[in-house]
């Protein structure tokens, strides 16, 4: 079974659910909504409780959230796929972007270290300092991860969840 609602640009099969959209401020929490009900149409309910459940929908948040960074003004997808034989659930996106996804190295700081920014989550506030922890945070919680470009422009990045 699968199914094409083209004026939102969602595409629902029985092991796949996917999202094409332009960045907003609201997909990642659409993102995580429509996670959640595949989960339980895939008869994973009890998952949706579970620690599991909460690394798939952070991992599409930080995953969504890239691909929105990676690609303001262009569309993206987001996917989510579910392999029963093998018990795994993967989550991908796809942007426009050439640019390859960087994992920024995580350092540990002391609270010496942290200096109160009242400013730091403003609109159009450049600080790096409170960015670029999504990707070690899906590396750390998925199985596998990875990036596949897509000639002629774009990527997929994925990852991986053994259930």
């Amino acid at each position: 079974m699968q199914t094409l609602d083209h004026q939102e640009g969602i595409r629902v099969s029985d092991r796949m659910l996917e999202l094409t959209t332009l960045p907003a401020p609201d997909v990642p929490a659409t993102v995580r909504a429509m996670l959640d009900q595949r989960l339980h149409l895939w008869g994973l309910a009890a998952l949706r409780h579970g620690d599991l459940a909460h690394d798939l929908r952070l991992c599409a948040d930080e995953l969504t959230a890239n691909a929105m960074e990676a690609a303001p003004r262009e569309m993206i997808t987001f996917r989510a796929s579910y392999a029963p034989n093998h018990r795994m659930i993967t989550l991908s996106t796809w942007d426009a972007s050439n640019d390859q996804p960087t994992v920024k190295q995580i350092v540990e700081l002391e609270p010496e270290d942290i200096i109160p920014d009242a400013y730091a989550l403003d609109p159009g506030r450049n600080n790096h300092q409170i960015g670029g922890w999504g990707l070690p945070l899906v590396v750390e919680l998925s199985s596998a991860q990875g990036v596949e470009h897509t000639p002629p422009r774009g990527k997929w990045v994925w990852a991986s969840f053994q259930l």
